[in-house]
């Protein structure tokens, strides 16, 4: 009803957020007024934190849920895997039923991801989900902690070889393939771009999880993980291109072989030409030629791009400019960073609307040093004034994780 009201009252005219939340808010049974304040118009975002209180016998006395504002949402407090309600109203509220317990070994304040706020840890729940996940049973539970400790590594309070230890850990453990692929993600952009001195012992694992894996979807999760981190064994990434070496029960397709073809370029392999005669679809070759340049790291390639006719097909380009910033050439692609950056605002006016967020994440996708949040930083103290407001906001998003990284590595 408030919203035919509201659609009727302003048919033909413009209309604001204030007169949206007025014609809804006499059917609304709380103050909407008040909700929408908070909720739209205040800045910033909650910070869920549980934490404990003991009593004199050494049993948990109270739950509490401290949220730092006046957000008010439903919550359930994992009190080491058994939920615990709570209505957080305001700065801070108490859970239902934790008195008499024992005091738990790990506390998570949204179990099920059904709050907003970034999720705090205490140090002991940390420490116990950096080395026991797979202990946690509930996978949304696993979910909601896995992003806990992804936003504390990106502050800096996880190293990134604790980060990637505890997912290599936890990975044999998990059969959730949508948290798989999450962690497999996680872990590339750790490996690459978080850490100068880089280990072998994911690329063993990856494999042999390969292997194991029961379905072909997996295994093929696993193989993509594999091919992209592979350092110490090209050789076998190029049998594997070859057919003369295979995961049991699994036959790649033109674009899975294409894929392991570009992974091989990226490492000095250059099996390209054969790639493109293996394959009969037209688009398909088409494509492949398309990015050979780039793949084999030709900066000439990007000359194309400064113009809109070069940009047109916008997936190719995107996969191009990921190829050309490959976090094993990210050094030498440091010298196209600038211009990357400067053709944003051309990128907005002639592209797709998704186009500027795809042509930064493949930019950026390699990077990781210093050096290169330097030049991002300079770019926003030199174009940011002038940028598009929403374009400006978007490199800030974007820029975040390259700076983190850049944190980490100055260390």
């Amino acid at each position: 009803a408030g919203l035919r009201d509201y659609l009727q009252r302003h048919r033909r005219g413009n209309a604001s957020w204030d007169d949206l939340v007025a014609a809804l808010a006499p059917y609304d049974s709380g103050d909407l007024k008040a909700w929408a304040d908070v909720w739209v118009r205040l800045k910033g975002r909650p910070t869920l934190r549980a934490e404990v209180s003991l009593g004199p016998t050494g049993k948990t006395r109270r739950v509490r849920v401290l949220s730092g504002g006046p957000w008010t949402q439903k919550v359930e407090v994992s009190y080491a895997g058994e939920g615990l309600p709570a209505k957080v109203e305001g700065p801070s509220s108490d859970a239902a039923g934790g008195a008499g317990r024992k005091p738990p070994a790990w506390l998570l304040p949204d179990a099920r991801g059904l709050g907003y706020g970034r999720v705090k840890l205490d140090d002991a729940t940390r420490a116990f989900l950096l080395a026991r996940m797979d202990e946690v049973k509930e996978p949304a539970t696993r979910g909601v902690a896995w992003l806990a400790l992804w936003e504390d590594a990106l502050d800096g309070v996880v190293k990134p070889a604790d980060f990637l230890a505890a997912i290599e850990r936890a990975l044999p453990h998990e059969e959730q393939e949508l948290l798989i692929a999450r962690l497999l993600r996680w872990h590339k952009d750790w490996f690459w771009r978080f850490q100068d001195a880089r280990s072998t012992k994911a690329e063993v694992l990856f494999w042999r999880l390969a292997n194991a894996a029961k379905s072909s979807s997996l295994k093929k999760t696993y193989l993509k993980a594999w091919s992209q981190e592979v350092e110490a064994d090209v050789r076998k990434l190029r049998r594997v291109w070859a057919r003369e070496e295979r995961l049991a029960g699994l036959t790649l397709d033109d674009e899975e072989e294409t894929a392991l073809a570009l992974e091989l370029a990226a490492r000095g392999v250059d099996v390209l030409d054969e790639q493109i005669l293996r394959l009969k679809n037209p688009d398909r070759r088409a494509r492949l030629e398309f990015l050979k340049p780039a793949a084999l790291g030709d900066q000439s390639w990007f000359v194309a791009l400064r113009t809109p006719e070069g940009r047109r097909k916008e997936a190719w380009v995107e996969d191009g400019l990921k190829l050309l910033n490959h976090p094993l050439r990210a050094g030498e692609a440091l010298t196209l960073l600038p211009e990357s950056l400067r053709l944003l605002p051309e990128v907005k006016r002639t592209g797709d609307i998704f186009f500027p967020a795809a042509w930064l994440e493949a930019v950026l996708s390699g990077h990781g040093s210093p050096e290169a949040a330097r030049i991002a930083r300079d770019f926003l103290a030199t174009e940011g004034a002038t940028l598009d407001p929403r374009l400006k906001a978007l490199c800030e998003a974007r820029f975040d994780v390259l700076f983190a990284a850049a944190r980490q590595r100055g260390m």
